[in-house]
């Protein structure tokens, strides 16, 4: 498997956006967004979340089990890994909620 954020952005970033307030991003396609209710997301936060800054403070997953989208700590917050959210209303699916591939950020602070 391979990770990336949108819009793209280095996971080694130490810096953090600020510029997501009204964007609207698209998966590529055959691209998924990562899942906390995955067997394996323990895994996946800590070698793709913690361990990464991703222009981010934190990134928004989905949790299909509970039609939730969580938003974790990167390296770039003060807790990596940590669950900030278990339902980060800033950033929300366009269209289709059960299969969504776009997705709007509402609040001026936040990043992809």
């Amino acid at each position: 498997r391979t990770f990336t954020v949108l819009p793209e952005a280095s996971p080694y970033s130490s810096t953090q956006g600020m510029d997501m307030k009204d964007v609207i991003v698209t998966l590529p396609h055959g691209a998924i967004v990562v899942d906390s209710s995955d067997p394996d997301f323990a895994e996946i936060c800590n070698r793709v979340i913690v361990p990464h800054g991703w222009h981010a403070y934190s990134l928004s997953c989905r949790n299909a089990k509970a039609n939730k989208w969580p938003a974790y700590g990167t390296a770039n917050s003060v807790a990596a890994g940590t669950r900030f959210s278990d339902d980060w209303s800033y950033m929300r699916p366009v269209g289709d909620a059960r299969l969504p591939t776009s997705f709007k950020f509402t609040h001026p602070s936040t990043s992809a």
